[in-house]
């Protein structure tokens, strides 16, 4: 097992970035802004449930709405339910602005995810999405997917009905 774990660390060294050259760490601030701009917008969280001790939605203070929503309850969730049926649980066209964390590679069909998020999304309202383009496997037996850039760009497309 130590082998194993010496490879996995050996593997993973390679994409491992200080915190100021994470492209997240200057994409998020910016995502928040944007939403900050937006008057009482509605903000929808997917994958909300306090997993590592960090909540966001103390970033959006000016929500006039925030929904969370996680497959399980827990602190955060609003409104458990599954992403795959995202407009079930959320009105189509209310949404401003959504966003998750390390949620995507979780989703057994992604892109229906993507075509949901499509549905409860205003017109000219926005997205931002985080996941793992490398990661060892974690969350079993719900872990499926890794992202690299044109996966996400492919999920979030014209064709998908993003622009």
């Amino acid at each position: 097992m130590n082998l194993y774990l010496s490879l996995l660390n050996w593997l993973h060294r390679p994409f491992v970035r200080r915190v100021g050259d994470d492209p997240y760490h200057a994409l998020f601030p910016e995502f928040t802004r944007s939403v900050a701009a937006m008057p009482s917008p509605t903000v929808l969280e997917l994958g909300a449930r306090n997993v590592s001790g960090l909540l966001r939605r103390g970033h959006f203070p000016n929500a006039g709405k925030y929904i969370g929503i996680d497959i399980h309850p827990g602190e955060g969730v609003d409104i458990v339910g599954d992403a795959h049926r995202l407009s079930e649980l959320v009105a189509p066209d209310s949404v401003e602005a959504l966003f998750s964390f390390s949620v995507f590679e979780h989703l057994l069909f992604p892109w229906k995810v993507a075509l949901e998020i499509n549905r409860v999304l205003k017109v000219g309202g926005i997205v931002f999405v985080s996941t793992h383009p490398v990661w060892p496997t974690h969350e079993l037996p719900w872990d499926f997917w890794r992202f690299p850039v044109g996966g996400l760009s492919g999920l979030f497309s014209k064709r998908s009905g993003s622009s």
